[in-house]
């Protein structure tokens, strides 16, 4: 399964994964095993200006399963037309997060849920 996490620089699975996808500083990508085995596979940094577009970028990648803090209602729009699973970390590590999502512990992101899940990061729960 090919996963993609936002995260502050230097990135790799020693990051911490940002509060919002949008302003990340680097996109990193990995490939997850059935055995929970980790690939980590590329890593891309955001540009300012002139770059393609955040959500085309990823879904051009290939990514079935996104792990978030936070993102915009319009980005969570199109990764799920996408076919991209978006999935809330309830760790700031990218490791940790990862290993939860191949654990099955980390909930997915529906749209219907985002309103609420925006009012509960600010409110710092």
């Amino acid at each position: 399964m090919r996963i993609c996490v936002g995260c502050a620089f230097p990135g790799g699975p020693d990051a911490a994964i940002t509060d919002n996808l949008e302003e990340s500083e680097m996109l990193d990508y990995y490939e997850l095993r059935d055995d929970g085995s980790l690939e980590y596979i590329a890593q891309t940094r955001k540009c300012l200006g002139g770059c393609a577009d955040l959500v085309e970028s990823i879904v051009r990648r290939g990514v079935q399963r996104l792990i978030v803090k936070g993102m915009f209602p319009g980005s969570l729009l199109r990764l799920k037309n996408a076919g991209v699973g978006v999935f809330l970390a309830a760790h700031p590590s990218v490791k940790e997060s990862i290993k939860q999502l191949h654990e099955g512990t980390l909930k997915e992101i529906s749209l219907h849920q985002f309103s609420k899940i925006g009012r509960k990061r600010k409110e710092g729960v």
